[in-house]
């Protein structure tokens, strides 16, 4: 009997052994798979996060081009708005050309009116002084044809003579004026050629 009594504590052991291996494999498998959920999680988590990354780097790579083409477009308007104001500096210059030219025609006009008014004063100042020397010419030519009529009646062929005779003396008098007068005192046609 005392021989069997080991052999049970052995059996006894062994089952003991057994129930704590058994329970330390469970709890080594529970603990893999914790750490397999865990690495699972992981993994998904890095899924997650690599899906976020890539999707960050597309929305950077979006951006990338937005910014790229806005900065195509700001460049295409900052080149439109140097073209204006290029035009605008060249419109400018030829307006400035224009105004000059204007102002330059417009000192030519007000010199040559100036110029022309000038002109025209002295022949009006020329032609009231010829007026005024004619008006003194033809009081003389009245004044000596008057006396020369005052004078005893003479006659007609007289009198024609002294038409010729003031006619070549006072170069004011015309022989058409002494015509005429002649022809009104004797009623007789007389021609300008006549007197001369």
């Amino acid at each position: 009997m005392a021989s069997h009594a080991p052999d049970a504590q052995n059996s006894h052991s062994t089952e003991n052994l057994n129930v704590v291996n058994t329970q330390q494999q469970q709890q080594t498998a529970e603990e893999s798979r914790q750490v397999a959920e865990e690495s699972r999680q992981s993994a998904e988590n890095l899924r997650q996060i690599a899906e976020e990354s890539r999707q960050s780097e597309e929305k950077y790579r979006q951006y990338t081009e937005q910014a790229r083409q806005a900065t195509e477009q700001a460049r295409e308007h900052a080149e439109i708005a140097r073209q204006a104001t290029e035009q605008a500096r060249e419109h400018a210059e030829i307006a400035r050309q224009y105004a000059e030219i204007a102002r330059q025609e417009r000192e030519e006009q007000q010199e040559i009116l100036k110029e022309m008014r000038s002109s025209v004063e002295q022949m009006l100042q020329k032609q009231n002084q010829e007026i005024e020397e004619l008006k003194q010419e033809l009081e003389i030519t009245n004044r000596e044809l008057t006396t020369a009529l005052m004078a005893p009646i003479v006659s007609f062929e007289e009198a024609k003579a002294l038409a010729s005779r003031i006619l070549k003396s006072e170069k004011s008098a015309t022989a058409e004026s002494l015509a005429d007068q002649l022809t009104a005192i004797y009623g007789l046609k007389v021609n300008p050629e006549e007197l001369k």
